[in-house]
């Protein structure tokens, strides 16, 4: 946050998302001054929206929906 003072602290979180067979799992957490380092960040309640500012999407997450049917090359 040193590097982008534009940032607002109140505003800025961290999107995690982890893929389990037949699910996805989506967590959030606060960026604080103190680091990044992963004991200093603050968990926060997600809402969701089809409002995502810095919206990212990789096609390849696709395959983890496709099960069984899913082969690798």
């Amino acid at each position: 946050m040193h590097d982008h003072k534009s940032w607002n602290e109140e505003k800025t979180i961290i999107i995690t998302c982890s893929y389990t067979p037949g699910s996805v799992s989506l967590a959030a957490y606060k960026l604080t001054p103190s680091g990044y380092d992963p004991s200093h960040y603050e968990k926060v309640q997600i809402l969701l929206s089809d409002r995502f500012f810095g919206f990212f999407y990789d096609t390849r997450t696709r395959l983890n929906f496709m099960g069984a049917a899913r082969h690798d090359a």
